[in-house]
């Protein structure tokens, strides 16, 4: 029995299912693997596909009744909503001490945004009827929690941003769509999602025509507890590292020793760093080579350690929050502009990174 692709049946259950209603224009996405839509003239229909569950679907009309505002549990999402002029339809964030926005901070010591602290991101539904948001993120396992049905009388949706499963970056960008649909600013988001798709190109393709020596070997992340976690080959960071011409050393070893999950060992990471040249960390705490010596005591006895660059997502944080963390989902270009002045930084000697600087 033949398989059809999942492309292919995709465009098919939109085929059928709208074949029967005038004036659809068929949108797809170009990247996102989670997110589709289409519009017909009064409305938007949004369908997200979390990996082992049914596809989500929502109807967004294109004329709301009242206001469109928010109750966010992810940080990142004030990044879309920023982009597109709309963080007045914030009504509220969920643990915002991990809110990097100046503007939105602002808001929130002045309480015109409200300051929800919950260890796991969900909320009394006395304070969501009382905010009476027109949109409450949650994640999938927290939206099928039986007692939220009350919402839908009050004309509260809950809708599960699932960008942060998207497997590159242009795919997470394209997000800002979902937000544009939402917001009614679908244009809007269209134009500022190009923007960001011709930069992520341009740098992608000027790296691949002047890289011309070896590409560059990088390992990623610290270890924690004596296990080295750290991103597998299908992850956005590989992504990232592929087209900004360098080469991954931890696909070589996921490759050889057939691993499903990266949770390697202290030995492993040894290993790698005798052939590492750049190692990417992500923290929320600026670090130096005398501080990982200290934390690692074994780092201090690899010869090549010295050598090494080191480059850590330190240089935009303000108390416990990280920019890297809530704009880097949205804008692709920086993250690639920085993975190739790091990997590549005799020919970018002039370029100042963003997110990320140098371990010394």
């Amino acid at each position: 029995m033949t398989t059809l692709p999942y492309s292919l049946l995709k465009l098919f259950f939109f085929i059928f299912f709208f074949a029967s209603t005038a004036h659809i224009a068929f949108s797809q996405t170009l990247y996102a693997k989670m997110f589709n839509y289409t519009e017909n003239k009064n409305a938007y229909r949004i369908f997200l596909y979390p990996p082992k569950e049914d596809a989500i679907q929502y109807e967004i009309p294109k004329e709301p009744r009242q206001k469109t505002t928010f109750i966010l549990s992810y940080v990142s999402e004030s990044a879309f909503l920023g982009e597109l002029n709309q963080v007045g339809s914030i009504l509220a964030i969920i643990n915002p001490q991990y809110v990097y926005n100046e503007t939105i901070r602002n808001l929130l010591n002045k309480k015109n945004i409200f300051s929800i602290i919950s260890s796991d991101n969900t909320l009394p539904i006395e304070t969501l009827l009382k905010l009476s948001p027109s949109y409450y993120s949650l994640d999938i396992l927290s939206k099928k929690n039986s007692s939220l049905k009350v919402l839908s009388f009050n004309h509260i949706n809950i809708i599960t941003p699932i960008y942060f499963l998207e497997k590159s970056p242009l795919a997470r960008a394209e997000w800002i769509k979902f937000y544009g649909i939402l917001t009614n600013r679908l244009q809007k988001s269209n134009d500022i999602f190009k923007q960001i798709e011709r930069l992520y190109l341009e740098e992608k393709n000027w790296i691949t025509q002047h890289n011309r020596g070896e590409k560059t070997s990088v390992i990623l992340d610290l270890p924690y507890q004596g296990i080295w976690y750290t991103a597998n080959s299908s992850s956005l960071m590989a992504k990232l590292i592929e087209d900004a011409q360098g080469n991954y050393l931890t696909k070589e070893l996921e490759n050889k020793q057939l691993l499903a999950s990266l949770s390697l060992s202290q030995e492993d990471l040894i290993k790698e760093l005798a052939k590492t040249e750049v190692w990417i960390i992500k923290s929320n705490e600026p670090l130096t080579k005398k501080i990982l010596i200290e934390r690692y005591p074994y780092l201090g006895k690899i010869s090549s350690f010295k050598n090494i660059r080191i480059y850590n997502s330190s240089k935009r944080i303000h108390g416990q929050s990280n920019d890297i963390f809530e704009s880097g989902d949205l804008h692709a270009e920086r993250l690639l502009s920085d993975m190739v002045i790091i990997l590549h930084s005799k020919l970018k000697q002039n370029k100042q990174l963003y997110y990320y600087e140098e371990v010394q």
